[in-house]
């Protein structure tokens, strides 16, 4: 029986079974003058059935389980990815304290009318009309501003605001032209912000699909 099943697995692995095993039953039936057709039979269809069918089943079955496993490690991968990247965007990607303002400048035809519509915001918040605009100035005229939620400075907002106090003049406030320079920044932040939300909602409304 031993002898028998290493028989079995000799040929199914195709380790030279042809001339040795098939060889030495055909040797042993030409010597013995009997030839049985059974026995053949039995060889070729264990041969084909084993290796070309069992064995491919085997192969096809781990390379499925292979390729699920890189699928399942890359989807990890990803998912891990995209929760670092939140995590280290999450500070820019929140709401920052101008938003409700600039909700009403994203829509405009041409720089020209965007320009012009933020130096009338610029001399709407310029209270005392003295051409430059500090922190308390700028909360005040918010508050003056029809906006649903007015927002309201605090120094900190206003240092980050002006790129940490870079774009103040000499008096620590801001200018005509560093106040168009400063809306223009945020509006590009507020932009980019509004896509990036706009892009996860569509995705995950895929993913969920």
């Amino acid at each position: 029986f031993l002898k028998s099943m290493f028989t079995m697995y000799q040929i199914s692995t195709g380790d030279a079974w042809g001339s040795i095993i098939a060889r030495s039953v055909l040797d042993y039936e030409h010597e013995s003058n009997l030839f049985n057709f059974g026995v053949g039979f039995f060889f070729v269809s264990y041969m084909l059935l084993v290796g070309m069918v069992l064995m491919n089943i085997v192969v096809a079955v781990l390379l499925d389980e292979f390729i699920t496993m890189v699928e399942r490690e890359k989807e990890e991968a990803r998912v891990k990815f995209k929760a670092e990247l939140a995590k280290q965007n999450s500070k820019h990607f929140n709401q920052l304290p101008l938003d409700p303002l600039l909700a009403g400048l994203v829509e405009f035809a041409t720089i020209h009318e965007l320009s012009n519509r933020i130096y009338l915001l610029y001399q709407r918040l310029d209270l005392d009309e003295n051409g430059s605009l500090n922190l308390q100035e700028i909360n005040e005229g918010l508050r003056k501003i029809n906006l649903p939620h007015p927002p309201r400075l605090t120094q900190e907002d206003f240092d980050m605001l002006t790129m940490g106090r870079t774009l103040l003049d000499e008096d620590g406030e801001l200018t005509p032209y560093n106040f168009e320079k400063m809306i223009l920044t945020q509006l590009d932040s507020y932009v980019r912000r509004k896509m990036v939300g706009a892009l996860d909602t569509i995705e995950d409304e895929n993913s969920r699909e």
